[in-house]
């Protein structure tokens, strides 16, 4: 989290054995230290600092909130390790891959021939299968489709693959994510500022 060259993280040890993120940081999610960190490293206009002082004074009493929340983001970040019992704190699963890939541009949708072809030459297989050795037909009744479907998969296999890496890297990332944010959105608070990212959660999910 140590940036180079700021101009005041290094005079105020922010970061660090000892330091002031160390010493105030409860944050155990990546997206979490994250934003505290750039909390500390930029300057905020006055009226956001305001509302988030009032955020702070809102949630401080909800102590039961709060613990909930620090608890399902270390649950987040826990996991077994190697030994009977030894838990490992790690920074998380990162979600961000998938998040990149779903809001590219769709690179497969466009391409009508392409869709068609896919649904149209499996059954065509089989049915060149059934034919070629239920009735004696030639075996390039089956063996052309699949050899098209073959070359149209190696043509897509590049797409295909960053969509397959994106959502198996995530490994559950939404779903354990889920707890936290469901805490967040049923919430009971007066704070504009914590309102605010409640109506960006319920919106962004409808």
């Amino acid at each position: 989290l140590r940036p180079d060259r700021h101009p005041y993280a290094d005079d105020l040890d922010l970061f660090g054995r000892g330091s002031l993120f160390q010493r105030i940081s409860v944050a155990h999610t990546r997206y979490g230290q994250r934003t505290l960190a750039d909390w500390l490293l930029q300057r905020a206009p006055r009226d956001e600092l305001a509302e988030r002082q009032d955020a702070v004074r809102n949630l401080a009493p909800q102590l039961e909130f709060r613990q909930a929340l620090e608890a399902e983001g270390l649950a987040i970040v826990e996991r077994r390790g190697k030994q009977p019992g030894v838990i490992d704190i790690g920074p998380g699963p990162d979600p961000e891959p998938l998040l990149r890939w779903a809001e590219s541009p769709t690179r497969l949708r466009d391409r009508k021939l392409l869709i068609a072809a896919a649904w149209l030459l499996p059954p065509c297989t089989v049915a060149g299968l059934v034919a070629a050795f239920g009735f004696g037909q030639p075996m390039w009744w089956w063996g052309f489709p699949l050899v098209v479907q073959i070359a149209l998969l190696a043509s897509v296999g590049k797409i295909t693959q960053e969509a397959f890496v994106a959502v198996s890297y995530t490994e559950g990332a939404f779903l354990r994510y889920g707890a936290m944010l469901a805490l967040v959105e049923k919430l009971e608070t007066t704070s504009a500022w914590v309102t605010s990212r409640q109506q960006r959660l319920l919106s962004e999910g409808d």
